[in-house]
């Protein structure tokens, strides 16, 4: 998908992808206005933690809606039928740098734990 070019932009809407790629580490997305979108479908883990290296590295100046201290802001979606979330890894105060994202996925009931399922996880940043 290298070369697509000239998506065009309007207020708050995203404008020209400059850049695509794909790497064992997932997709990324270049945009002209220094915007980077990293996604990756993976398997989260029911006893530890899972690390994400993205595929694509973010710079650490600025942030997206929802991302705090120039890091990129990651959200994840389970595939299955029952009710499940994506969090930052509850045992570290850095979850979430310029070069990955440590998650942990969550089955919502009465009693919530960790579960393993297939996950979607996108970040969202700058690349410069």
């Amino acid at each position: 998908m290298s070369g697509i070019v000239g998506v065009g932009s309007k207020s708050g809407i995203i404008g020209e992808i400059i850049e695509t790629g794909t790497n064992a580490n997932g997709e990324y997305t270049k945009f002209k206005d220094g915007t980077l979108i990293c996604k990756n479908d993976i398997t989260s883990n029911s006893s530890s933690d899972v690390t994400w290296t993205f595929p694509h590295a973010f710079t650490s100046g600025g942030t997206r809606a929802g991302g705090t201290s120039g890091k990129p802001c990651c959200v994840g979606a389970c595939y299955d039928s029952a009710v499940r979330i994506v969090s930052p890894a509850v045992d570290t105060a850095s979850h979430t740098t310029t070069t990955s994202y440590k998650f942990v996925a969550w089955i919502m009931s009465s009693n919530p734990a960790r579960t393993s399922s297939g996950q979607m996880i996108t970040a969202t940043g700058y690349w410069k």
